[in-house]
C-alpha cells in the first residue's frame, strides 16, 4: 500500500498538536482497551524524539499480547504489545470527527 499527505492540508499539524496534548495529559503508559480488529485506538510510537501517542487502527490481533496497528495519520504499520503500547483514544480525536491524515 502507498500512503500520502495532501499538500497545504492543515490536518497533519492539527493532529500532531492534538496528539501531543493527549500524550501530555495521559503520559506514555498503556491503559486497558479492547483490541478488536478495526477499532481505532491510541498506539505508542517512538519517532526518534521520544515516545508519543498516535491514532492507529488495529489490523490484526496476534494472540492476547500483541496487535498489528496501522498509524492512521502516517501510514506505517507496527506490531505492538497490547498492555504497554495501546490505550483508548479520546472520542474527540476519532476518525468520525477528524479523518485519517494519511490517504491511501
Amino acid at each position: 500500500h502507498f500512503f500520502y499527505h495532501v499538500v497545504n492540508d492543515t490536518a497533519p499539524k492539527i493532529m500532531e498538536e492534538s496528539m501531543k496534548e493527549f500524550t501530555t495529559k495521559y503520559g506514555t503508559d498503556g491503559a486497558p482497551c479492547d483490541p478488536k480488529v478495526g477499532k481505532v485506538v491510541a498506539a505508542l510510537f517512538d519517532d526518534g524524539k521520544g515516545k508519543s501517542w498516535y491514532r492507529a487502527k488495529i489490523v490484526e490481533k496476534m494472540g492476547t499480547t500483541k496487535a498489528s496497528v496501522l498509524f492512521l495519520d502516517h501510514g506505517n504499520l507496527a506490531t505492538v504489545p497490547v498492555a504497554s503500547h495501546l490505550r483508548p483514544l479520546d472520542p474527540t480525536l476519532g476518525t468520525e470527527r477528524i479523518p485519517a491524515v494519511a490517504k491511501e
